[in-house]
């Protein structure tokens, strides 16, 4: 599994808080069989910082965990 997905999973708590049990368990397998499939390298670009307008460049977010997006 994708050390970094892994982590995500193990360690990470959601940023939405509003979802069901079910749907928790939703995403996080998604987020599972994503980590399951791709390879070590497959996050090469740093996690969007938490002020995102205080860096140029190009990020990686996960939205369950990096952000609420899925609401908006």
């Amino acid at each position: 599994m994708n050390p970094t997905i892994k982590n995500y999973l193990e360690t990470e708590q959601p940023k939405i808080t509003t979802l069901s049990d079910k749907e928790k368990r939703l995403y996080e397998a998604g987020i599972g069989i994503l980590g399951a499939i791709v390879c070590d390298e497959f996050l090469d670009l740093p996690r969007l910082p938490k002020n995102k307008y205080s860096i140029e460049g190009l990020f990686y977010e996960i939205p369950y965990y990096d952000s609420d997006q899925l609401w908006t």
